[in-house]
């Protein structure tokens, strides 16, 4: 059988006599569950055990989790129907009773029945449990007795009263067994012998009648709805409660003393301030009344309904917590960067109740859980802290997220992302850039540690500059800064870092000392600074030159002769032949100089400086591939480019043609491409379908780009469906090895000691085809351009 069931209660405040101190109730629902078809005739809750045991008219008795309400187990009573249930205080027992008289000891872990014997006065409507195993029992048969819950021995009895009993206890001092009966009298026995004291009367008639726990109280009840609250020790009446309402149907009292709560029939349950004995809260339940009702604890309240539903609420003489821990990392403090698999992450969690969990939610490592110093503690919280041995099982970043929860439920999470290093980022040189130039005799060098470092050596030119030993460290990340003296011309520098760990770190970069009058032919890349021309002056000759080799990717083959094709080709442009290009007017990157962000910079930044009546001339030999996932995204390869990521890393031929149209001002432009070398990018990117054929797609795009505008040549290596191919002997690409051929003179077809670009283009296509045999076919742009454009001067 299903039963739908709705959580939802009506909670009214009602209104207290002004100037009554009195106690508040907060009773918020947490569960709800069906656990017979028709009504729960009683129950009762046990604090040491966190047990509701409830039984019906189905001849079985339930026991529930009073936490979460899962069922611990069925206990049958055969065919005899159950008049009341105990648990007991002492140990894992319940005594059952029914009709018949007969008592009976269960063993709960069992769910067997351990014991039992009959009671002679017939069915038994009141059970109450005492010291040394004994049971106080009154019986339907207007008698009670105290009993041998073992043996069944009766040891005392009354006889016979004059009215039905309606409920039996024991008084708080524990000396007294007190009767309530039908008629609203009170009587008091002594304990064990049973001999009757005194008796008095509560002036209503009993309909029901239920004790504290501690046996301070009794709540008796009319079928009119009155209630008086009896005082136990005093024999009075100490309140009356006269709603007019429907008959009380149930009744149950705080272990604590705080409340005493009535349901009627009406669906009604009132809650009242037990100690200033005045009503506090009422709200009624949806589904049928209330038949039964107990404290399965101080703070667990639990009912059963006349539609079989047993339901728990959250008792609080406060409102509930609804504020979560806040945690706090006191370490590592920022920047968040270690060199290592390992970092110590420390904290603190603060709530107002009691913390309840800390644990490691997200991240590797091991978390534990610390005392709080002294220090770190806040009057009024709960303070804990903890550490964090973390992982670091990933170059870059890692996350690891703390959860911590209250005794209340709630939840927070803190979190801390953790980069891991690389052994070229724990050594940060901040100060000179590589490739820097400089004007002075000496530079400082500035760099940060982001490693606990024991040592560090550098040297200048190969000759010792400073040495330091037992470092001391203030914090990772701190600045060290020394002073090197610099030759004219590049000097070669290098640091080496030894960690406590004994790992060694070097770092080489280059400063170039400028020397004024002479030239350099590698020139490395440096931002240009952009002055202003005079007018009338003559036209100007600007280049960038790049050849890439060696690539940090070791995905992408390295080729023979790219770099040295460009470092030629630069060393020609200088000569007076090659028309003399001034030093800085020209910027050579090869190799490691290479760089996506050094080609755009001297691409758009340098070339910049070109005007209308200048020439430009851009030379690059390496490797160019499209996009594997979409090949008509074209790309050249620099140095650092990662074949996984060309879109980020590579520099795409689209920006050429933004370049040509929109950035640069001259319009006299030439550009060689010795691109699309032989042997592809790399075994993966072969795996995807790129092919010499589509790698060759760059030279049709650069054609595409002298269409672009006006005085722009485009001389590519090879055709499409080729591949542009270097040969030992000559030392160069033989696309570059023929073109510098032809810059030097062979290519002056006319004898007038001048090569044209027209005269170049041919010397070239003609002699790169008889030496592959016609595997490699040069192109040029098929656009409008001076034919007859200088390329180089022949000396005679």
């Amino acid at each position: 059988m299903h039963r739908r069931i709705n959580l939802s209660i009506v909670l009214l405040l009602l209104y207290c006599s002004p100037g009554r101190a009195q106690g508040e109730i907060y009773l918020d629902p947490l569960k709800a569950v069906a656990v017979f078809p028709s009504a729960v005739r009683a129950g009762t809750g046990s604090s040491s055990e966190q047990l509701i045991a409830v039984f019906s008219q189905e001849k079985i008795i339930k026991l529930y989790n009073a936490n979460d309400l899962t069922e611990r187990a069925a206990l049958p009573a055969g065919n005899v129907l159950i008049t009341c249930v105990l648990l007991s205080k002492q140990s894992s027992l319940l005594y059952s009773a029914g009709v018949t008289g007969q008592i009976d000891r269960w063993d709960i872990s069992k769910k067997t029945v351990v014991g039992g014997f009959k009671n002679p006065s017939g069915t038994i409507l009141s059970m109450v449990e005492l010291p040394q195993q004994r049971l106080l029992v009154a019986g339907i048969d207007k008698t009670f007795s105290l009993i041998d819950a073992v043996s069944g021995k009766k040891l005392s009895s009354v006889g016979s009263l004059d009215d039905d009993i309606v409920a039996i206890g024991v008084d708080s001092s524990g000396t007294k067994a007190v009767a309530a009966t039908a008629n609203g009298s009170v009587r008091y026995y002594t304990l064990p012998e049973l001999n009757q004291i005194k008796q008095s009367d509560s002036q209503i008639r009993v309909l029901r009648a239920t004790f504290s726990n501690e046996g301070k109280w009794i709540a008796l009840t009319s079928a009119e709805g009155k209630i008086r609250l009896w005082d136990v020790d005093a024999s009075m009446v100490r309140a009356s409660f006269d709603e007019s309402r429907k008959p009380i149907t149930s009744l149950a009292f705080d272990p604590k003393g705080r409340w005493f709560v009535s349901a009627a029939a009406d669906s009604s349950v009132r809650v009242y301030d037990l100690p200033h004995r005045s009503l506090i809260k009422s709200f009624a339940i949806r589904e049928g009344y209330a038949s039964a009702m107990s404290f399965a604890g101080p703070d667990l309240f639990c009912m059963g309904t006349t539609t079989g539903i047993l339901r728990t609420w959250a008792a609080r003489e406060t409102p509930r917590d609804t504020t979560p821990p806040v945690i706090t990392l006191t370490s590592p403090g920022e920047p968040n960067k270690v060199f290592g698999t390992l970092v110590l992450i420390k904290g603190l969690v603060r709530d107002q109740n009691k913390i309840t969990a800390i644990e490691l939610e997200k991240g590797g490592g091991k978390l534990q859980t610390t005392d709080a110093q002294e220090k770190d503690r806040v009057q009024g919280l709960t303070t804990m802290g903890f550490t964090l041995n973390g992982k670091l099982d990933n170059l870059g970043d890692n996350t690891f997220v703390v959860r911590a929860a209250d005794v209340s439920g709630n939840e927070s999470r803190g979190s801390i992302t953790i980069q891991r290093l690389t052994a070229d980022q724990a050594l940060e040189i901040t100060y000179p850039p590589n490739n820097f130039e400089a004007d002075k005799v000496s530079i400082t060098l500035q760099f940060k540690l982001w490693c606990e470092a024991a040592s560090y050596r550098l040297t200048a030119n190969l000759l010792d500059i400073a040495e330091k030993t037992n470092l001391q460290q203030k914090q990772l990340g701190q600045e060290f800064s020394e002073e090197i003296p610099l030759y004219i011309g590049y000097n070669q520098i290098q640091l080496t870092v030894v960690t406590k760990n004994s790992e060694k770190i070097v770092k080489s970069w280059g400063v170039s000392r400028k020397v004024y009058g002479n030239v350099s032919v590698a020139a490395p890349a440096t931002k240009s600074v952009i002055t202003p021309r005079e007018r009338g002056v003559e036209p100007q000759l600007w280049a960038v030159v790049v050849g890439v080799s060696e690539y940090a990717n070791k995905a992408i083959p390295s080729l023979r002769f790219a770099d040295q094709d460009a470092l030629a080709f630069a060393e020609f442009l200088q000569k007076p032949e090659g028309g003399g290009f001034q030093r800085d007017h020209i910027q050579v990157l090869v190799n490691k100089d290479a760089t996506l962000a050094n080609l755009k910079q001297a691409l758009v930044e340098f070339l910049a400086q070109a005007i209308d009546k200048d020439l430009v001339m851009i030379f690059f030999a390496g490797h160019g591939a499209p996009d594997p996932a979409r090949p008509m995204n074209l790309f050249m390869l620099t140095h650092d480019t990662d074949p996984a990521r060309l879109g980020t890393t590579a520099y795409p031929m689209w920006e050429i043609q933004t370049l040509l149209m929109r950035q640069l001002s001259a319009k006299r432009i030439v550009v060689f491409s010795d691109a699309c070398h032989s042997g592809g990018i790399s075994v993966d990117f072969a795996a995807r379908g790129v092919n010499p054929t589509q790698s060759n797609l760059i030279n049709q795009y650069l054609g595409d780009v002298a269409r672009s505008k006006e005085g722009i040549v485009v001389f590519t290596a090879s055709a499409a469906g080729e591949v542009s191919q270097e040969y030992p002997e000559l030392g160069h690409g033989v696309f570059t090895y023929y073109l510098l051929e032809g810059m030097k003179g062979e290519a002056d077809l006319n004898n007038d000691y001048t090569v044209t670009i027209n005269e170049l283009m041919q010397y070239v296509e003609d002699q790169v085809k008889r030496k592959t045999k016609g595997a490699q076919n040069p192109t040029r742009s098929q656009t409008m351009f001076d034919k007859d454009l200088t390329i180089s001067k022949i000396a005679h």
